[in-house]
């Protein structure tokens, strides 16, 4: 039997704590979740930047290295946590009969 990743043993934690969508967290709650992965050094490059949800989403593991100065396996482990998560949500929401689509703009 292959064993869950320590990313997708988090999600399960994460995505009950929050069932915001991923764009929808604040900074703090932005690294709250990442000083799951990251060691203090890397979470505290997050708050310097100010990076929320919104923020998040948008990052790719080239700007991580380039622009945050995360090294690549920590860039890497935020790229797959953050669309780790998302597709948990998603799946929630598919689940559930809903669907971004239905949460009003200002929500977004």
């Amino acid at each position: 039997m292959v064993q869950p990743s320590a990313v997708t043993q988090m999600l399960s934690v994460t995505v009950l704590a929050s069932s915001q969508p991923v764009k929808q967290w604040t900074i703090d709650k932005v690294t709250s979740e990442l000083r799951k992965l990251l060691d203090p050094a890397s979470v505290a490059k997050f708050v310097e930047h100010q990076l929320d949800g919104r923020s998040l989403g948008l990052l790719t593991t080239d700007l991580l290295m380039t622009h945050i100065g995360l090294a690549l396996r920590p860039a890497l482990k935020v790229v797959d946590f953050v669309q780790s998560v998302r597709k948990v949500q998603e799946r929630q929401r598919s689940s559930n009969g809903t669907s971004e689509a239905h949460v009003p703009k200002e929500g977004r």
